[in-house]
């Protein structure tokens, strides 16, 4: 059955290419579309816009700045009356005391370190990948 349907479809279509005639661009068909695509300069192509503006970046780096300054230099002397209406003790923002208690497990380490490692060497390959699809030539 299928291949009745089949035989039937290739005769169908045998029979409409065969009934059409051959279309056949212009004569000079090819010089015209080269002009329109030399006219175009490359700048045009690909024009470079960053998601985030550069001043956006500085604000962002003056605000983690700032906030570090005030984390390692900053006193914060501050009243929690919540806190001490539930019983809890009011936190400890003293930098330099709890950095040196804090400690984190080797594997943290090793997976962070392994982490980061791939990730740059991914960076590197889909950087050459754009800068390879995207060259202009």
């Amino acid at each position: 059955m299928e291949k009745e349907i089949d035989k039937e479809l290739d005769g169908f279509v045998g029979r409409l290419l065969r009934e059409t005639p051959m279309e056949s661009p212009s004569l000079n068909f090819t010089s015209k579309i080269m002009a329109r695509v030399e006219t175009v300069t490359p700048n045009e192509l690909f024009i470079y816009r960053p998601l985030i503006s550069k001043h956006v970046w500085g604000g962002i780096a003056l605000v983690l700045f700032i906030g570090c300054l005030l984390a390692i230099f900053g006193n914060f002397e501050m009243e929690y009356p919540l806190l001490s209406f539930m019983g809890i003790d009011r936190p400890n923002f003293d930098l330099f005391t709890n950095l040196s208690l804090f400690s984190m497990p080797n594997t943290l380490i090793y997976g962070v370190l392994g982490f980061s490692f791939f990730a740059c060497i991914q960076i590197v390959l889909i950087k050459y990948q754009f800068d390879k699809r995207f060259m202009v030539h």
